[in-house]
């Protein structure tokens, strides 16, 4: 790990370089954190195998890329990406999705404000993660919530 004079924290994490703020919001700046290889590229198209040290030096990160043998060079200047109409739509659904264990009770609640639970249906979970749609979603503000049930 690496600080600068700004605050932020730079982490060389096997695979991939992360960057963390004062407001502790953390971005990748390069790599993958599910494939390790040798490639240079913009941002996820990087590939480190055992990135272990990184060091600031005039505006440039150096990273210590100890199994490929190499320190390499990487900038940070993220572009804004077009998002288009269709990933709009992405987890807007009337539910809520479990990650827990399988195999045991999950009692699914919802309320208006988050103040008032109602108990909207008990599910086994057979997978995780578990995705559950409400069969009656009504329009407005609407808060889901799962507990493990003893």
């Amino acid at each position: 790990m690496f600080g600068d004079n700004q605050g932020n924290i730079y982490m060389a994490c096997g695979t991939c370089i992360r960057k963390m703020n004062a407001q502790t919001n953390v971005v990748t700046m390069a790599g993958s954190f599910s494939q390790s290889s040798y490639a240079n590229g913009a941002g996820s198209l990087a590939r480190f195998y055992g990135a272990s040290g990184v060091c600031l030096s005039q505006g440039m990160v150096f990273i210590a890329d100890a199994n490929n043998e190499r320190v390499r060079q990487i900038s940070f200047n993220p572009q804004p990406q077009l998002v288009t109409s269709a990933n709009l739509a992405l987890n807007t659904y009337a539910g809520v999705t479990i990650t827990g264990l399988v195999g045991r009770t999950y009692q699914i609640q919802s309320s208006p404000n988050m103040a008032a639970w109602t108990t909207r249906a008990t599910v086994l979970l057979t997978s995780s993660p578990y995705l559950w749609l409400d069969p009656n979603p009504v329009s407005g503000n609407k808060f889901y919530r799962a507990q493990l049930l003893p």
